[in-house]
């Protein structure tokens, strides 16, 4: 019972995060809840995995769309360490680029997935359009709608990369402008501004519907 009060109380700290006033944090408010993430998902699969976070501090107060690392960490706790058991690891890492850029990278030691399908995931990402929609007319969830927001706020140069991680699992590279003034310019656009929030509140859903996942299969492991 303890276990569900403490899933309970984080998903409130990281739902609040989502859906407050603003769609930019600082990187050290969203490490916070990659923190809080990551709580969740050790009480809900124990001690199957550790996270660690070696980010420079210059980097901590500079800009970062809300909710950037969450969907990222879904990803990988849910889907591509399916079946470890004990071992599963996660490495948030943060520099400054040569160009000034803030790069962000989340490598895990998972299944990986085949370098075709990487190839054509980055292919989608690097040629997406800010208005990013699937063959269905719908607006993406998850690494593309994280990569449409990147280059709405930022530009079409930043966004994400997907890599392998040696000797196994794969690394997601984020890099992000140094500030916001694009976004702010672009944002006067009534037809980014629009797409911006279906982004944002796709998400949204996205997010409340694996928290209920999470939460109904810890509630039923528990027997409450």
């Amino acid at each position: 019972m303890e276990g569900v009060r403490g899933m309970t109380s984080a998903m409130a700290v990281v739902y609040r995060y989502c859906i407050s006033p603003g769609q930019m944090a600082t990187l050290h408010q969203e490490l916070e809840m990659a923190q809080h993430f990551f709580d969740i998902i050790t009480l809900r699969y124990k001690n199957r995995y550790t996270i660690n976070i070696d980010v420079e501090e210059q980097l901590l107060k500079r800009p970062i769309p809300k909710m950037t690392l969450q969907p990222i960490l879904e990803n990988t706790f849910l889907h591509g360490m399916v079946g470890i058991e004990s071992g599963g690891t996660v490495v948030i890492k943060g520099h400054v680029a040569a160009d000034g850029a803030t790069i962000i990278s989340v490598s895990d030691n998972g299944h990986g997935i085949e370098s075709k399908t990487m190839n054509n995931l980055n292919e989608e990402l690097s040629d997406a359009d800010v208005i990013n929609f699937n063959k269905h007319g719908e607006s993406r969830i998850g690494i593309h709608n994280v990569n449409s927001r990147i280059r709405l706020i930022f530009g079409e140069e930043y966004g994400i990369i997907l890599k392998s991680n040696k000797p196994q699992g794969l690394c997601v590279i984020i890099r992000l402008g140094q500030s916001i003034k694009l976004y702010e310019s672009q944002l006067t656009d009534a037809l980014s501004l629009s797409v911006f929030l279906l982004h944002s509140l796709n998400y949204v859903k996205s997010l409340s519907n694996s928290f209920c996942v999470i939460f109904s299969t810890t509630y039923n492991a528990h027997g409450v």
